[in-house]
């Protein structure tokens, strides 16, 4: 397995710990920020994950490893 997949398996582990959270939709964001800088903290971490409903991004907090963020809509002339 990959850290990815380790940690997209762990958050969906933590996620559904708690009966009330049915999606990453669902969870608290400061819970979820403060999930991620613990992993963060192991070295750096920049992680687009989706649980197929909701999509979350987490960007390094030392700025190793950048997020960027684009918008393509309909329609697609040129991609």
């Amino acid at each position: 397995s990959t850290d990815t997949e380790l940690i997209f398996c762990s958050l969906m582990s933590w996620v559904a710990s708690d009966p009330k959270r049915r999606s990453l939709g669902d969870v608290d964001l400061e819970e979820l920020s403060r999930w991620f800088a613990e992993l963060n903290a192991h070295g750096s971490l920049t992680s687009v994950l989706t649980d197929g409903r909701d999509l979350c991004v987490y960007a390094d907090r030392n700025g190793d490893g950048e997020a960027f963020l684009s918008q393509i809509a309909p329609p697609y002339p040129r991609m």
